[in-house]
């Protein structure tokens, strides 16, 4: 009997686990093509229709519930639209296959550096946070760096900062 229900645990975090993977190579995608728009083109319409075209791709089914469905989608949506409208200008990296958006500043030369991603822990965090770190240290001689990784589940984010 607990045989039966350990392998419908694993089913079932098994299931989460690819859940995530679609959901993150949506955000993923959502990302990349917002951020090869020309500037003028960035609007919220824009990134609603990209997220509605990629949205559609994923199937209910992989989610525990419908709840949870479009729990996660407008969750997801909200902080989208809160990070990457308010960021036009940036720029966009990929690290590892991890979209980065990069905002240069320009009052100090520094960079501020943002990942979404759909779970994150503190681990996951610091390990990207780091890799990021290393990589763009090499494009700034002095200034402030900054990484952010952002959960697009529950809206907690973990950063980094540094003065050079």
């Amino acid at each position: 009997m607990s045989s039966v229900s350990n392998n419908i645990n694993r089913s079932t975090s098994n299931d989460k686990v690819n859940c995530n993977n679609l959901v993150q190579t949506m955000v993923n995608h959502v990302i990349s093509s917002y951020y090869n728009l020309p500037v003028s083109e960035r609007t919220v319409f824009q990134l609603l229709t990209l997220i509605a075209d990629h949205w559609k791709k994923i199937n209910e089914k992989c989610f525990s519930s419908t709840t949870e469905y479009y729990t996660t989608l407008a969750k997801s949506t909200d902080f989208l639209l809160k990070g990457l409208t308010y960021n036009e200008e940036a720029s966009l990296e990929a690290y590892n296959g991890q979209p980065v958006i990069i905002n240069k500043l320009k009052s100090n030369n520094g960079i501020h550096a943002t990942v979404y991603l759909v779970e994150v822990d503190q681990e996951v965090a610091m390990k990207l946070c780091n890799q990021v770190r290393n990589n763009l240290m090499k494009k700034i001689s002095n200034g402030e760096l900054s990484v952010r990784i952002c959960s697009l589940v529950n809206g907690s984010s973990y950063k980094l900062y540094e003065r050079r």
